[in-house]
């Protein structure tokens, strides 16, 4: 020991500083009980120590809290000598733990496995950072030195998160109340939820519907995939990691991002829905499904088959059911056999489509209906055309008809259902040939309306040549008396409103508007033959319900507002297909004592017309168009506003606009296809000029038919509008300082026997015949007027002043009659001429079987039935007194020099308002009171006096504008 200490080789070739031998820490079973007393190492003066032995005390001090370590821990540590052997064997130990993973992740791999063993491996680091066995044992060792703190860490940790939390709770709830902050979290939170849960749920509907093979090609699709998955990771493993590590980059820093900012394409960045595409949902299946039914309809002009008897008499065929047959059955008979006897009858009449023009064209009534089903297994249609009965399998390439009877051939036609398991039935129709060959057609969608079909087409009497198809088969007393037929009726409805549970009817007032319920199927059914009581208050009440200033004979509170009755035309019968196509009949109106038509009832006023028509051999044929406004309210907003200043649909004038509908075509084309389904005809529909404005023009029709679809097509309309947020109005004139909305009306008027339009000038028709009218001759245009149209025009002139309140029946009517503004101001006729009040449409602008006229005052305000009856009145009130026509059409020219007191012809100017109409139409002996009855005028004439009368002690907004703050 004099200062060099000796060296010993090391087991390694080394030296290390010589030093006595460092005591092994004993174990917990060898060390004796004596040795488990810890004992103070003895005091030894630093002045006799020396560098060495100062070091060796250090040491054994280290070894000496290792081995108390030891022996609290129960456990053996390794110490200073063993730690280079400890580290090499936790090395080898580590490795081979990462090679039997990466042995078992690539297992994994090799077989496809990835996502598993990417959560493995995810779960496996978790378990590293707390255990460490995948890392250093120095890295353990560290962890566990640090134990002791992490418990009280953690809790001191969350207790002071959880108080800092308690106590901006309080705050917040302090600050604001507790019910507005659990409403705006609900606000904030539930539709994100409901948002989530939704997508959710669709996710897993479109995934069950994935295994059902709803869409069997996108299935095979998605086998596809995963069989190119399976290919690709069973020999090309090594190309999985790049693609998994490229497909999370792709998700985290490209698609998520794109769903957020773009969530109407969100679809097109979402993996699952790559793989779920073009698998709908079942409610998308369903909708689909309905849609499916409603193109169906559409190919079809009937509604309800045989039950649209006026629809009939349009219809062309080349069989009929013979009359004398014994076997004849009614299109709604019961599923049984039903046998059929044909006939051949004479070819459609060339002059069937005389209104065909440039406006209005009868529609194709031959057209082909069509149902889905299955024949033999094969999906495909059943299509039922006037000469046979075919199937037409679905091919991607085209249509191949795999099965064709001619009806002549056909013996029986019965409905079938075949049950599976009791679980699944198959809706089917069977039909047998002459021969006994069986077609059996399976999951007919909408069967039963194929079966009315099938046993309706070519299986219905010959057209009636009587007006009466266009009134109620019990519109009368003597009708109603009919019992055996009567009783057929009741049997039909019966079957034909199986399946329904209510039925709901309506009937027009005054103002145009449909006022009824909703009634049970077996009150209904009740009712048919004798009809039920209804308030008559609706004929002594305006618009707004409020009575009338003036007691009127028919309802009043002397006679304490009676019921009169109310009978179903069973000829309107439809289905309202926005409202569960629940069962819908419009109601004719009668006195309870003499059961006569009430006088005052729109559509009694209007058939008492055209019976007169019809006691000639005529009929007349009607077209309506309708402009109007569409507005963004609802009545809750407009209320609020106090009717001012609604927000339009569509800003700027966009006539005839391809553009503007796109913004909302929903809306748009629900109109269009929902009134087709309710039986409602719309020829063309277009934007007019003007903020949100839209133009019907309604298929020609027979003028009863005509006002019921005119009526509901306003009520059409406004409903469908509230479903889609938005309030269309047909009032007069919306805007001071725009167009008005207009309600246009066509007429013509053709023989019953020939179907030949009578307004036609037939060829070589002399027009010199009528006295004063020399200036025909030389009036370019006229010669294509027969003389029955001349007539007509002339008897509408005279009465027009008299009708002025049934055309414009309102107010706000008479805003719209004003120069410059496409509206007529006097009484006035002129050949295509739109400033005209009575517009002569002919060739060469139209087919002469599409010669007519158009009626240009009335605005879209209109009570169609009592408009077309004013118009059809005094026009057959000319024909019979055989009226001449006032000497020279009207023009541009000639209207404004009338405006400017420049009278250049003689020309009556139409009354500016309503009180001047009403008593026009009052007064003695005028042609109102001569064509449509002194009770009618006398009640109808006060209803408009009693509209004026509010108007004239209303306080209007622009009176308080004007005078409020500066008089």
């Amino acid at each position: 020991m004099n200062g060099a200490s000796p060296k010993v080789p090391s087991p390694t070739g080394g030296a290390y500083p010589e030093r006595p031998p460092t005591p092994r820490a004993p174990s917990l079973s060898s060390t004796p009980a004596s040795n488990h007393a810890l004992q103070a190492p003895q005091a030894v003066p630093n002045s006799a120590r020396s560098k060495e032995e100062v070091s060796f005390e250090f040491d054994r001090h280290v070894q000496e809290i290792r081995r108390r370590r030891t022996v609290l821990k129960k456990a053996p540590l390794p110490d200073r000598d063993d730690f280079t052997r400890i580290e090499a064997e936790s090395g080898k130990r580590v490795l081979d733990v990462r090679m039997y993973i990466q042995a078992l992740y690539f297992t994994l791999w090799f077989y496809g496995l990835w996502l598993p063993a990417f959560i493995l491996m995810f779960a496996l680091r978790i378990l590293n950072n707390r255990f460490g066995f995948l890392g250093g044992f120095k890295q353990a060792l560290q962890l566990s030195d640090q134990q002791a703190l992490t418990p009280a860490q953690n809790e001191f940790e969350l207790k002071r998160r959880s108080t800092k939390m308690h106590s901006q709770l309080r705050q917040l709830i302090h600050s604001k109340d507790l019910t507005d902050w659990i409403s705006q979290m609900t606000k904030i939170w539930g539709p994100c939820c409901q948002a989530l849960l939704e997508e959710n749920i669709c996710y897993l509907e479109r995934l069950k519907n994935l295994f059902r093979w709803v869409r069997p090609l996108q299935t095979w699709r998605v086998l596809a995939l995963l069989s190119f998955y399976i290919v690709v990771t069973m020999f090309f493993p090594y190309m999985v990691v790049p693609a998994i590590g490229l497909f999370i980059g792709a998700e985290f820093f490209i698609f998520l991002p794109m769903q957020k900012y773009y969530p109407r394409f969100s679809h097109v960045f979402s993996p699952i829905e790559w793989v779920l595409w073009g698998i709908p949902t079942t409610a998308e299946l369903a909708v689909e499904l309905l849609t499916q039914q409603e193109d169906d309809r559409r190919r079809s002009m009937e509604v309800e088959g045989s039950m649209r008897s006026g629809m009939e008499s349009f219809a062309a065929g080349e069989h009929e059911l013979s009359p004398d047959s014994a076997s004849f059955v009614s299109s709604l008979s019961p599923a049984s056999k039903i046998k059929y006897e044909y006939q051949k009858r004479r070819g459609r009449s060339s002059s069937e489509a005389s209104h065909v023009s440039d406006s209005f064209s009868m529609d194709d009534l031959q057209e082909k209906s069509e149902f889905h089903c299955l024949l033999r297994g094969k999906p495909g249609k059943l299509v039922v055309t006037e000469e046979a009965l075919l199937f037409r399998s679905a091919k991607l390439l085209g249509r191949e008809i795999e099965a064709q009877i001619a009806w002549e051939m056909i013996d029986t036609i019965k409905k079938s259902k075949i049950m599976n398991l009791g679980i699944w039935s198959m809706p089917g129709i069977d039909v047998t040939d002459i021969n006994g060959r069986v077609l059996v057609f399976q999951n007919v969608v909408r069967r039963d309306d194929a079966f009315r079909k099938l046993v309706s087409t070519n299986n219905s009497p010959a057209p009636s040549t009587s007006s009466e198809s266009d009134s109620s088969p019990i519109s009368s007393p003597e009708i109603t008396a009919s019992g055996s037929s009567f009783a057929n009726k009741v049997e039909q409805f019966t079957a034909l409103l199986e399946n329904d549970v209510r039925v709901k009817v309506a009937g027009v007032d005054l103002d145009g508007i449909l006022r009824g319920k909703v009634m049970a199927k077996s009150k209904f059914l009740s009712i048919l033959e004798s009809g039920f009581g209804f308030c008559s208050v609706i004929f002594g009440w305006d618009m707004h319900d409020k009575t009338y200033a003036e007691e009127l004979s028919i309802s009043n509170a002397a006679n304490g507002y009676r019921d009169i009755i109310a009978i179903p035309d069973l000829t309107t019968f439809r289905r309202i297909p926005w409202e569960n196509d629940i069962p819908f009949f419009l109601l004719s109106f009668y006195d309870p004592k003499t059961r006569a038509p009430l006088s005052v009832c729109p559509r009694g006023v209007l058939k008492r017309v055209t019976d007169s028509l019809a006691s000639l051999g005529w009929e007349a044929m009607c077209g309506v168009e309708f402009e109007f406004f569409n507005f963004r309210e609802t009545p809750d907003t407009l209320a609020v506003k106090g009717h001012t200043a609604p927000q339009a649909l569509t800003p700027g004038m966009f006539g005839y606009s391809l553009l503007r509908p796109s913004l909302h075509q929903d809306y748009f084309y629900d109109i269009f296809d929902q009134c087709k389904e309710f039986g409602i005809n719309i020829e063309s529909f277009h934007t007019e000029t003007g903020p949100g404005v839209y133009e019907a023009a309604l298929s020609y029709d027979t003028a009863t038919r005509m006002a019921d679809m005119a009526n509901l097509f306003k009520l059409s309309v406004k409903q469908l509008g509230i479903k889609q947020g938005i309030m269309p109005t047909f009032m007069a004139k919306p805007y001071g300082d725009q167009p008005g909305c207009s309600g246009h009306i066509h007429f013509s008027i053709r023989d019953l026997a020939t179907k030949a339009n009578l307004f036609a000038a037939k060829p070589g028709e002399n027009h010199s015949t009528t006295e004063g009218a020399e200036w025909e001759t030389s009036v370019e245009g006229v010669d294509t007027m027969s003389q029955v149209m001349k007539w007509f025009t002339a008897g509408l002139l005279a009465g027009l002043p008299s009708t002025m309140a049934i055309l414009a029946p309102n107010i706000n009517s008479y805003k719209r009659l004003v120069e410059n503004y496409w509206a007529p101001v006097t009484v006035s006729w002129g050949i295509e001429s739109r400033v005209a009040a009575i517009r002569v449409i002919g060739p060469p602008q139209c087919d002469p079987k599409g010669t007519r006229l158009e009626m240009r005052v009335g605005g879209a305000d209109i009570n169609p039935h009592l408009a077309i009856a004013a118009c059809l009145a005094t026009g057959l009130y000319g024909i019979k007194n055989k009226l001449a026509m006032p000497a020279g059409p009207t023009t541009s020219e000639v209207e404004a020099e009338v405006a400017q007191g420049k009278v250049r012809v003689k020309a009556e100017r139409l009354p500016k308002s309503l009180k001047d109409a009403a008593q026009a139409m009052l007064a003695p002996g005028s042609i109102a009171r001569q064509v449509l009855g002194d009770a009618f005028v006398d009640h109808y004439g006060a209803t408009r006096l009693n509209e004026y009368r509010l108007w004239e002690t209303a306080v209007t907004t622009w009176e308080t504008k004007r005078y409020f703050e500066l008089v």
